[in-house]
């Protein structure tokens, strides 16, 4: 008989919105392994495997997480960073607006981008 639990959708929702905010494509400082590895374990206390499970999983017709538990989830996050490195925290705070000036340029996100015009 296979175990089904209705609040494991909750937290696979949650689950999906608190890795949306940090995971960036093509950044290694961003990907799930680090997330998982850095905050994700211990706020849920689930596996690697649990954890990518979790973001493959259709959940749409579960509502979005309240106003108060994303802020409680903030404050969640901000006491485990806050006996790490500061190299370690700062990977995790989003990132300051660009100055008016490079607005409209395309920014790369990592090294391989910055050097594709170069590539034959």
């Amino acid at each position: 008989m296979c175990y089904s639990n209705h609040h494991h959708r909750f937290r696979d929702k949650a689950i999906q919105q608190f890795d949306a905010l940090f995971y960036e494509k093509g950044n290694l400082r961003r990907c799930h392994y680090r997330i998982w590895y850095d905050l994700a374990h211990r706020i849920w206390g689930i596996s690697y495997k649990s954890y990518l499970s979790a973001l493959r999983k259709d959940v749409s017709d579960v509502p979005d997480m309240p106003p108060q538990a994303s802020e409680a989830l903030k404050a969640l996050i901000g006491s485990l960073l806050h006996n790490v490195p500061e190299w370690k925290r700062k990977r995790y705070v989003h990132r300051r607006r660009l100055p008016e000036a490079l607005a409209g340029q395309e920014c790369p996100r990592n090294r391989t981008a910055a050097l594709e015009p170069f590539r034959r």
